[in-house]
């Protein structure tokens, strides 16, 4: 938009601070950000940091975002704060995007009531429709309560790969229902998208003949043109509002469920479910959100027998629901066949950021088991790719002790990654032990593991070098 003449701010109200890094913006240097505006009342106009391209401005975000829910909530208005940050702004911008984190957390109540409207990217992968009614009943809930002049302003196809059979039929499914409210414009997958950003450019300043640039540019035309038509951002841009999509009573979803109130004594959880670890503390913070403004997410449930349902997603809002004394939970009620019932739970649990990766790697085999799948066929299924699921298969042949290392985050996945290619279980397990006394970065293990591989002993410490130097020999048969 920027570069079509128009004067533009982005808010990054995500704690990973992609859109501050994307935009060339060193967070390591930032002094001023989103968080100190939010938590400690400072002025947004000094923390406005201008990017390379002309009229394009950002107010940074910060990995202290991360804990800013906990220290807003017992701010007076908590859920107006961005609101009031904002509006001094609005009239020295045209527009004003704010970037919200996947999760519906306090920031992006926040962030939600603060907006005017609301472009919802739609990944073409598995579950995508599912997503959406979820997400659409969200903004029904904000709107009704935070912010009546919430509208849609549109659906916007990503990560769009025509050659992919599960791409084109995401595309389809979303056309169908919303037909107008999706953009013309997709955005296709394209490699130049993310290297741009590992430069900290706009894709449009690393390569302006990329499809990712030509995409961006056209959806920022079809916005400011359809505004253009309408005269004004704070009506739908694409002319039609929230309660001619969705209904609170009686909302479907490509005819494979529908929403209910549900008692939580009729819920049971799932034993398929591919977390295993609930965090205590996590709970209690999400039960404290629940205890403000409900369960402003539905859970999903198949029914399996007379008012009795089970979890398919949503174990972590269920228990906390327990905890913050509801009687009752917003749910999504599953009309699915019994045999795809597993199926459905294991790949929508997937689809969450929050699983660690060894919970997702056994999801992963265990679909290829009960379904007799492939990797390139759960690859479809999952709309991941089919490097993505063997690097998580492979993890699973580590040692236990390594797997349960990953599991309580003591390493991380690039760790476990590089200690794979080592044959002997005694050789991973000395060198998972020096990772943990050490502190060894992925690199250092990966040279170790070269060094391995070519008959080289690696360096190390005489403690430690005693206990690798016996299973090395060993693996050389010395």
């Amino acid at each position: 938009m920027a570069a079509l003449e128009k004067k533009v701010l982005v808010v990054d109200a995500d704690p990973q601070a992609n859109a501050s890094s994307g935009l060339g913006v060193d967070i390591r240097n930032v002094e001023l950000s989103i968080y100190e505006c939010l938590v400690n009342g400072e002025d947004a106009s000094g923390a406005i940091t201008q990017t390379e391209v002309e009229g394009l401005d950002i107010i940074p975000s910060h990995i202290d975002l991360v804990g800013a829910e906990i220290e807003m909530l017992n701010l007076e208005n908590r859920e107006r704060i961005l609101k009031q940050i904002l509006t001094p702004l609005k009239e020295k911008y045209d527009f004003i995007l704010i970037d919200c984190s996947p999760s519906l957390g306090l920031i992006t109540v926040n962030a939600l009531t603060a907006a005017d409207s609301v472009i919802i990217p739609v990944q073409c992968e598995y579950f995508a429709l599912e997503g959406i009614s979820k997400l659409l009943n969200t903004i029904k809930i904000i709107k009704s309560k935070l912010n009546p002049a919430l509208e849609i302003e549109g659906f916007l196809l990503t990560m769009y790969d025509s050659r992919l059979r599960l791409a084109n039929q995401i595309y389809e499914e979303v056309k169908r229902p919303f037909r107008d409210l999706v953009f013309t414009t997709v955005i296709q997958r394209n490699v130049k998208l993310s290297e741009a950003s590992s430069y900290g450019k706009p894709v449009l300043l690393y390569d302006a003949d990329s499809k990712g640039s030509i995409n961006h540019m056209q959806l920022a035309q079809e916005i400011v043109e359809k505004i253009k038509d309408y005269g004004s951002i704070k009506r739908s841009a694409l002319g039609r509002g929230l309660d001619a999509l969705i209904t609170m009573d009686d909302l479907k979803t490509g005819g494979s469920s529908s929403i209910s109130e549900i008692e939580l004594s009729k819920i049971q959880p799932n034993p398929e479910q591919p977390r295993s670890v609930f965090e205590e503390e996590t709970l209690e913070e999400l039960a404290t959100s629940i205890r403000s403004l409900g369960v402003i997410q539905p859970i999903t449930l198949k029914e399996i027998g007379p008012e009795q349902y089970m979890i398919i997603s949503g174990e972590r809002r269920y228990r906390a629901s327990l905890k913050a004394g509801l009687e009752r939970i917003p749910a999504y009620i599953k009309t699915a066949a019994d045999e795809n019932v597993v199926e459905m739970a294991l790949i929508e649990n997937i689809q969450r950021e929050d699983l660690n990766s060894i919970e997702i790697a056994l999801a992963y085999q265990k679909l290829i088991d009960n379904y007799g799948l492939t990797q390139e066929g759960l690859s479809e299924r999952v709309g991941k790719k089919r490097a993505t699921i063997a690097n998580y298969l492979r993890l699973l042949k580590l040692p236990a002790e390594i797997q349960v290392g990953l599991k309580d985050k003591k390493i991380d996945m690039g760790h476990a990654r590089a200690l794979i290619p080592v044959d002997d279980p005694e050789i991973q397990l000395a060198l998972y032990e020096q990772i943990l006394a050490q502190g060894l970065s992925v690199r250092n293990v990966e040279e170790m593991v070269r060094n391995i591989a070519e008959g080289i002993q690696p360096e190390l410490p005489e403690r430690k070098n005693r206990i690798v130097s016996r299973y090395f020999r060993k693996s050389l048969n010395c």
